[in-house]
């Protein structure tokens, strides 16, 4: 049987689409749950992004700085990742061939994935 990997969420996208932008859970805390995963700062300051156990904000002005442990969040969602699937991709490929491929593993529909890619990329959209 294969080990079940819990989620963390720390609230609700539905609080903080209805205004609840005050964070509370600092990020030391969110890091006990997990070492992957995407969230938002305090006053929707910027995308969070966790990535190998570490917390980074991606700002509107395309700079990205790493955040220390006292700084909230008001949601986020983490993974303690494990690959269970590892694959190289030898050529360049578009959003959507990337996508099919990635697809390609999945055992089921309507499930949470953790994905992690490595790479060098021209640019990255970040909210």
């Amino acid at each position: 049987m294969t080990e079940i990997t819990q989620l963390f969420q720390y609230n609700t996208l539905g609080a903080l689409m209805a205004g609840l932008y005050e964070g509370t859970m600092t990020i030391g805390e969110l890091l006990k749950h997990g070492d992957l995963g995407i969230g938002t700062l305090d006053s929707v300051d910027g995308e969070l992004i966790v990535l190998d156990g570490k917390a980074y904000q991606a700002k509107g002005d395309k700079t990205i700085v790493e955040l220390t442990d006292d700084i909230k969040v008001p949601y986020a969602a983490v993974v303690p990742h494990q690959a269970e699937v590892v694959f190289k991709q030898k050529f360049t490929a578009s959003d959507k061939e990337l996508e099919n491929r990635i697809e390609s593993y999945f055992d089921g529909q309507n499930l949470f994935r953790s994905i992690k890619i490595t790479g060098e990329f021209p640019k990255m959209h970040v909210r």
